[in-house]
């Protein structure tokens, strides 16, 4: 690096899902919608990645869309390729099929489908004289050299452009400083976008940032569906509707103490809180099944116990990726802390069970 100094190093976290996207952070996407001029967008993003440095919760900002990349443009003299009676069809072709590349045919081999593409080969579109020495058949069939009828000019743009509804976009991405939560980061990336923003552009989510926002609120309906697939679970192996209620209640005040877990110390539902929340009614059912081969209250408060011991490490996991240690943590301490307290009040496998032995009729 020292050799190079233009060049810039960025250290990047992992995303916190595999498959989610490339690196960790809050992902915000930055679209045009007034003017597709890539060079008004590219201030615009980097006047954006500005304010979004000087924000006191960032770490760093990382963005890929840049106008700085050498560009050869070439154009082409409509009057000459008329008068030596070249078809501009003709041209274009003969551009195409050198600087990029064209479809040729299907190829079968074995039971695959193979797609053939034909291109020419760096050495011979790397420099202007490459693309001058290409040669285009006129009307009376004489070989005219392509450079005899374009011109060429050199220029600055972006390296490639991505386009959504016809708009340019491009993703930023604000990286968190430690013991900021996604929550918070996108809160400010709003804020920022809000305030600073220039008329003509908007601002959306992109990676798991989105797929996150777009789950926001459905953790209270999966959890109920969670509890109610339980219970009818339970009613099938209690063969009891009686039994299965109280069978199931002790899923109920795992997600009560979960929910009170995140209240109290402060931790953001997060995907990790999620996650917990509709797995932990299955877990408690479980557990109290297997209380009942047990004695006394006792064992079922036991085995609570020891699982909300077992996840306390996670409760005050410090350093890379303790954020979603510590949200998935509470969660499973304060579900599992809820269950062995109702175990330890109620015996819960004598309530179970004599509500089986009463089955309705």
């Amino acid at each position: 690096m020292q050799n190079i100094p233009d060049a810039e190093a960025y250290v990047l976290r992992i995303p916190p899902v595999k498959g989610m996207g490339s690196q960790g952070g809050v992902t915000v996407l930055l679209q045009s919608i007034g003017d597709n001029d890539p060079v008004k967008f590219s201030r615009e993003v980097l006047r954006m990645r500005g304010e979004f440095e000087r924000s006191p919760l960032v770490e760093s900002v990382t963005g890929g869309f840049y106008t700085d990349t050498p560009h050869l443009r070439v154009k082409i003299d409509r009057a000459k390729c008329e008068l030596v009676g070249v078809p501009m069809s003709s041209v274009y072709s003969a551009l195409q099929h050198n600087l990029g590349s064209i479809y040729v045919n299907d190829v079968n081999l074995g039971t695959q489908v193979n797609r053939v593409t034909a291109m020419a080969d760096w050495c011979g579109r790397a420099r202007q004289e490459d693309v001058e020495a290409l040669y285009v058949r006129s009307k009376k069939g004489a070989m005219v050299p392509v450079g005899s009828l374009v011109s060429f000019s050199e220029e600055l743009g972006p390296r490639a452009c991505y386009r959504c509804d016809q708009y340019l976009y491009c993703t930023e991405q604000f990286v968190p400083k430690p013991g900021v939560s996604t929550s918070e980061a996108v809160a400010e990336v709003l804020r920022i976008c809000r305030e600073k923003l220039s008329p003509g552009f908007v601002n959306d989510w992109a990676n798991f940032t989105y797929e996150s926002l777009k789950s926001r609120g459905d953790e209270g309906l999966l959890t109920g569906l969670s509890i109610f697939a339980v219970f009818l679970v339970l009613v099938a192996y209690l063969e009891s509707w009686r039994g299965a209620v109280a069978a199931i209640a002790p899923s109920v005040a795992t997600v009560l103490g979960a929910v009170l877990a995140l209240a109290v110390s402060g931790v953001s539902l997060s995907v990790y809180s999620r996650y917990a929340l509709v797995m932990m009614p299955a877990t408690a059912v479980a557990m109290t099944l297997v209380s009942r081969t047990g004695r006394g209250a006792r064992a079922g408060a036991l085995l609570p116990l020891l699982a909300a011991l077992a996840v306390l490490p996670l409760v005050f996991a410090a350093g890379p990726g303790s954020a979603g240690s510590r949200s998935l943590g509470v969660t499973l301490f304060g579900g599992y802390a809820a269950y062995a307290a109702l175990a330890a009040a109620l015996p819960l496998h004598r309530l179970c069970d004599s509500s089986t032995r009463s089955k309705d009729r």
